[in-house]
């Protein structure tokens, strides 16, 4: 082989870090300074490969880490971290839809925005509910207004039992509709994915990532309804997730169609299954243990 030959397939196989690298450091500074950097990359490739490996093994490590300690923190600690995780990966989606038109991409920050306030309200009441029991015996502050009304003994006992259950109740009741808020939020992102779809703005790559993307947050929220031992709303969104997954796979497939200049529908493409939102629906989640 000539050295010419050498050089030019030397640099093909580093072209594409070199691209990596230009994408990842354009947004965070200049122009120039991005386009110096890649070249470094582009010639320099294999220490680039090396670096990218051992920060994807250092990321790995450090979750691997993190799981580990969740097994035996408190449970209070582990639905915050689920919650985090959620949250964490509605970001990544929302970052992903950047290039969505003004309007759509206004209705995915509000979609955001609602989920995070959801999240948050939804959690607190679950762990309410969780702590409460309506046969425990009335506080101080349920009975204060029974007893500045004169009630004494057994009957004062029996007021305060029915405003603890009164209460009970009520928190449940808005238990009830934080959960409902916090599906139809997730919902809702699918939702503005599918009309910009329906749109043609955006290509089927980018699509697919950002459908991807969809799967991993809806996976997350199976593991924090799972954590709470909340049946109702995992299925509900585990059925948010199947769509999701037919729609991945249809656009899977129109991307190996026009890739091999055949039109859709001409031979099956294969089936997409993510293993964080199977692994969630098949067993409980792991930071249920300890």
């Amino acid at each position: 082989m000539r050295l010419s030959e050498t050089i030019t397939i030397y640099l093909a196989a580093g072209a594409p870090f070199g691209v990596a690298s230009f994408l990842r450091e354009q947004p965070a500074g200049s122009r120039a300074l991005a386009l110096l950097k890649a070249a470094v990359a582009t010639l320099l490739w294999p220490l680039a490969a090396s670096a990218i490996l051992l920060a994807r093994q250092r990321r790995k490590d450090e979750t691997t880490h993190a799981r580990e300690r969740l097994i035996d923190a408190p449970f209070g600690e582990k639905v915050e971290w689920a919650g985090r995780e959620l949250l964490a990966s509605i970001y990544r989606v929302y970052e992903m839809a950047q290039e969505f038109s003004v309007e759509e991409l206004e209705k995915m920050e509000r979609a955001t925005c609602l989920i995070r306030e959801s999240i948050e309200k939804y959690v607190g009441l679950a762990m309410a509910v969780v702590e409460i029991n309506s046969d425990d015996a009335p506080g101080r502050r349920e009975m204060e207004l029974c007893r500045i009304a004169g009630r004494t003994g057994d009957d004062l006992l029996l007021a305060g039992l029915c405003i603890r259950r009164r209460n009970v109740a009520r928190i449940k009741e808005h238990y009830g509709r934080a959960r409902a808020e916090l599906v139809h939020a997730l919902a809702e992102v699918r939702e503005v994915v599918d009309t910009t779809r329906l749109n043609a703005r955006t290509d089927a790559s980018s699509m697919t990532r950002l459908s991807q993307a969809i799967l991993e947050s809806y996976g997350r929220a199976i593991e924090l309804f799972l954590l709470l031992d909340d049946q109702s709303a995992a299925m509900s969104v585990a059925r948010l997730l199947d769509v999701e997954c037919a729609r991945l796979r249809r656009l899977e497939a129109s991307i190996v169609a026009e890739a091999r200049g055949r039109p859709l529908g001409e031979e099956l493409c294969e089936t997409y299954a993510p293993q964080l939102a199977l692994r969630a629906l098949s067993q409980r989640s792991n930071l249920n243990q300890g």
